[in-house]
């Protein structure tokens, strides 16, 4: 009789979770702790918030992720938190890790582990070959290539750096600043508008350049 019991009641639990619930406010967003997305808007079940596990197979998209938000290519529209893994992440604000070949979010609170990293702004560390961000309050290192607007602790590369504004840029090939920089160590060349000291293999060029 147990057996039975416990036979029925697993396949029920497991319905149960899979069913989006609602609080009782109307036109509010649905909940699920679950979530099988197959090709968005397919998704089992349609729910806004996902807090829990979200498998996508394909494509995903909802407006709000935390927990685990794994698959192929994952896109949170307003906002996420936890490990995000797949091919692409994308997502509005995240809160965690994202780790894939292409990771995007407009807001950055964590980590990006990937071969291209974008964002916005970040306060947490992009690492890949190529990162891109408008304001980076972290260290960029990509192992190619580094693009920012502003990026307030320096830039790190084997490859190149590329910034409006930053107080150190140390690359193997070459550093580019359009703004102001404190110092440059290039293994190939330095540019930049108004610049503390540059170290170079091949050349430097500054337009104000202290040393």
């Amino acid at each position: 009789m147990q057996k039975s019991i416990a036979r029925f009641a697993f396949p029920g639990l497991l319905f149960c979770a899979l069913l989006p619930w609602k609080p009782a406010i109307a036109d509010g967003p649905t909940y699920t702790p679950v979530q099988i997305g197959f090709f968005a808007p397919i998704q089992i079940p349609d729910a806004d918030v996902v807090g829990g596990l979200r498998f996508n197979i394909f494509f995903g998209e909802s407006d709000y992720v935390y927990g685990l938000d794994a698959g192929f290519v994952n896109v949170v529209e307003k906002g996420s938190g936890g490990l995000a893994v797949g091919i692409a992440n994308a997502s509005d604000s995240h809160v965690g890790i994202q780790g894939g070949f292409f990771n995007y979010a407009d807001d950055l609170y964590g980590v990006q582990l990937g071969v291209i990293n974008g964002s916005d702004s970040q306060i947490g560390w992009q690492l890949g070959l190529i990162n891109w961000t408008d304001d980076s309050f972290m260290p960029m290192t990509g192992l190619m290539a580094n693009f920012a607007d502003s990026a307030f602790l320096g830039q790190y590369s084997l490859g190149i750096n590329n910034t409006d504004d930053s107080v150190l840029q140390i690359a193997g090939l070459g550093n580019n600043n359009d703004g102001d920089t404190w110092l440059q160590i290039a293994g190939g060349a330095n540019i930049s508008k108004n610049v503390f000291a540059q170290v170079s293999g091949v050349f430097s060029d500054g337009q104000k350049t202290t040393l």
